[in-house]
C-alpha cells in the first residue's frame, strides 16, 4: 500500500542500471552456455529445436534492440574512441553470423537422409560453433558492459542521466522481470 518505490538518484540509478544489464546478460550466457552443452551431448536432438528458438527469438532481437536504443547514447560520448558503437555492431554481425551457421548445422543434422559420417562431421562443425560462439558472445558482453559504464558515467557527470535510464528501461525493462524468459529457455538445462 505504500505506493511506487522511490526511483534512486545519480549513482544509485546508474549502478542499478549496470547491475541490470549485468544480471541480463549473465542471464542470456548462461542460457547460451546451457543449451549449447546440452545440444552437444544430445545424440537424438531433442534440444536443438530449444537452442535454434532462444538464438533466433531470444538473442537477436535483444541485439537489435540494443542497437536500436543505445548505439547512438554510445556514439555521442565516444569522441575520444571513435568507433567504439561500430565495434559493438560488428560484434553483433559475427553473433549473428555464427547463429546463422549453427542454423544450418542443426538443419543438417536433423535430416533423416544424413549418413552416420556426415551426422558425425556436422556434429564436431556444431561442436566447434557452439564454442565459438560462446567465447565470441562472452567477450562481447564483457566489453559491451564497460562501454555502457563509460556511457553512464558521462551522462551522470553531465547530470542528463535520465535520458540513458530512460533508453536502458526500454531496452532491459525495470529490472524486476526478465522478458527474455532464459531459465524458461533453457528447460532447465545447467
Amino acid at each position: 500500500m505504500g505506493g511506487p518505490e522511490p526511483r534512486p538518484s545519480g549513482d544509485r540509478a546508474m549502478n542499478q542500471m549496470i547491475e541490470t544489464i549485468q544480471d541480463r546478460h549473465q542471464k542470456i550466457l548462461r542460457a547460451v552456455n546451457a543449451l549449447s552443452r546440452a545440444v552437444v551431448a544430445d545424440a537424438e536432438g531433442v534440444y536443438s529445436l530449444q537452442l535454434s528458438g532462444f538464438l533466433r527469438h531470444k538473442l537477436l532481437p535483444h541485439m537489435h534492440r540494443e542497437e536500436h536504443h543505445l548505439c547512438d547514447l554510445v556514439d555521442g560520448i565516444t569522441e575520444q574512441n571513435p568507433g567504439v558503437a561500430a565495434t559493438m555492431v560488428i560484434d553483433h554481425q559475427l553473433v549473428e553470423s555464427q547463429v546463422g551457421s549453427i542454423g544450418e548445422r542443426l538443419r543438417t543434422a536433423a535430416l533423416e537422409n544424413a549418413q552416420d559420417s556426415e551426422r558425425r562431421g556436422v556434429h564436431r562443425e556444431l561442436e566447434t560453433l557452439l564454442a565459438q560462439l560462446n567465447a565470441v558472445f562472452g567477450l562481447h558482453l564483457r566489453r559491451e558492459e564497460q562501454v555502457y559504464l563509460m556511457a553512464f558515467n558521462h551522462y551522470a557527470r553531465r547530470g542528463i542521466g535520465s535520458e540513458i535510464r530512460l533508453r536502458m528501461q526500454r531496452e532491459h525493462g525495470d529490472g524486476k522481470t526478465d522478458n527474455l524468459s532464459t531459465d524458461a529457455a533453457a528447460g532447465g538445462i545447467s
